[in-house]
């Protein structure tokens, strides 16, 4: 992901869902390796509290950061939408212990960051990457997670509440989707927990406009629902299973959909972006904040695989050395130069020219690189980080066995150059190998794929 920065202030007031304390937020750019930092400004000396795994707390139905006396309540929406826009160096003054619910979604923080949203000329953040398959289970919750190694954020929420109140009880969500899928999503709770929630101390700013509220099959009859009015109306038992009508859903999966949004706002107090795909069962704040720092001790940092690239540097391979270990040759030799090389990654090149033999048939008068063929150099490329683990590479020869999650972004003509980027997913075993593939014109994404290929001595 490549790393932006705030033209603007954005500011925004509101309501805290659960301390019921108005509050003004004003966000505002930082410089590169400030982070996400919260600056109460409403204390002796502002304090900052920085957005980090560190400084969670328990605290139930919310996310609670505090350092010392310092707190910030229910930071998780505003958190997923600012780090899956790329802003991960933010100031944040708020003059309240909470950032307010405004409609129960993160929307109102995409409608406004969007427009004063601008790409940085510095790198983005290096990632944090799984090389193996995780899985954990919480015992007190009975949530469940799966982690396993992608070349992107992929997230899957499954529910266990009854489908007849909260309708499909399953979202997905990932980096190739909108934002807005998710971000549009309103928190929620069950009509039945709202009392015993405001008896403890919660939800003292709970109103109508703030949220969905469902009424689960077990509970339709209440005896006494006077207490509810703030929800917006008289209720009369007994009441239907779903959402209120006061409350109507926005979507049909809204419930998963928000349990998406506040992964991910929970997950971004790791601090990086995240390449995972991760399988979510009942999740919850405590055992998302959990998991996450789990996660975090299973991860690795890679630097940003990102453009640009400086392709006119002199490259740690070229072709005459690329031809020492690839068994290609003309035409059929698809990389010119490497670029970078490490354990777990490597950065290639080619030029694109007229002269290419494909451009014959492909298309008179139009002349598009075939996909199928930049595939195939994306695959060379990936072939020599491969043959980089074996001391006799000459003597290998390497086999596609799959692709998948194949796109194709834009076409590829003559006069570019493509630089191809592979990182390894997992370590190799027993000759497989399983890469992330994408294929780069300056910093525009032309292709993309999982790859999957077999390294075998040439018998």
């Amino acid at each position: 992901m490549s790393a932006y920065t705030l033209t603007a202030p954005v500011s925004l007031s509101g309501t805290g869902i659960h301390t019921g304390v108005s509050a003004h937020v004003t966000l505002k750019g930082a410089p590169a390796g400030h982070g996400i930092v919260f600056y109460r400004m409403d204390l002796p000396g502002q304090p900052a509290l920085r957005a980090s795994a560190a400084h969670v707390s328990p605290s139930p139905r919310c996310t609670l950061l505090k350092s010392g006396e310092t707190t910030v309540h229910t930071p998780e929406h505003l958190l997923a939408v600012l780090t899956q826009l790329g802003l991960w160096d933010v100031r944040i003054e708020v003059n309240g212990p909470e950032i307010p619910i405004l409609d129960g979604s993160a929307m109102p923080w995409l409608q406004e960051l969007l427009p004063v949203r601008a790409k940085k000329k510095t790198p983005a953040k290096n990632t944090l990457y799984l090389k193996e398959r995780i899985e954990w289970h919480d015992p007190s919750t009975g949530a469940h997670f799966i982690a396993e190694p992608h070349p992107r954020l992929d997230v899957t929420i499954e529910l266990d509440y009854p489908s007849e109140a909260i309708g499909p009880r399953k979202a997905h969500w990932n980096q190739d989707q909108p934002l807005a899928d998710i971000a549009r999503a309103r928190t929620f709770s069950f009509l039945h927990e709202i009392k015993p929630l405001l008896q403890a101390g919660l939800l003292q700013g709970v109103a109508l406009g703030c949220g969905v509220v469902y009424v689960h099959p077990d509970h339709t009859k209440e005896d006494d629902l006077s207490w509810a009015a703030p929800l917006g109306g008289n209720f009369t038992s007994p009441l239907q299973p779903g959402p209120l009508p006061q409350t109507p859903t926005l979507m049909e999966n809204e419930a998963a959909r928000h349990k998406c949004l506040d992964l991910i706002g929970d997950l971004a107090l790791l601090e990086a972006p995240l390449c995972v795909k991760i399988t979510a069962i009942r999740p919850g704040h405590a055992a998302n904040n959990a998991f996450a720092k789990l996660l975090l001790e299973k991860m690795e940092t890679t630097k940003n695989l990102t453009p640009p690239w400086d392709i006119n540097a002199a490259p740690l391979m070229d072709v005459v050395q690329i031809m020492n270990v690839l068994p290609h040759r003309p035409p059929f030799l698809l990389v010119d130069r490497i670029l970078e090389m490490s354990e777990d990654h490597v950065v290639g090149t080619k030029a694109i020219t007229m002269n290419e033999p494909f451009f014959t048939g492909h298309f008179p008068g139009a002349p598009v690189m075939p996909g199928v063929l930049i595939i195939e150099a994306m695959a060379q490329c990936g072939g020599i980080l491969a043959l980089s683990t074996v001391p006799d590479p000459e003597n290998y020869l390497t086999y596609f066995l799959k692709m998948d999650e194949v796109k194709f972004k834009q076409k590829v003509i003559p006069g570019d150059t493509l630089v191809f980027v592979l990182t390894l997913l997992e370590p190799i075993r027993r000759g497989i190998v399983k890469m992330s593939g994408k294929a780069y014109v300056g910093d525009k994404l032309t292709t993309e794929a999982l790859l999957t290929a077999l390294i075998t001595k040439d018998k």
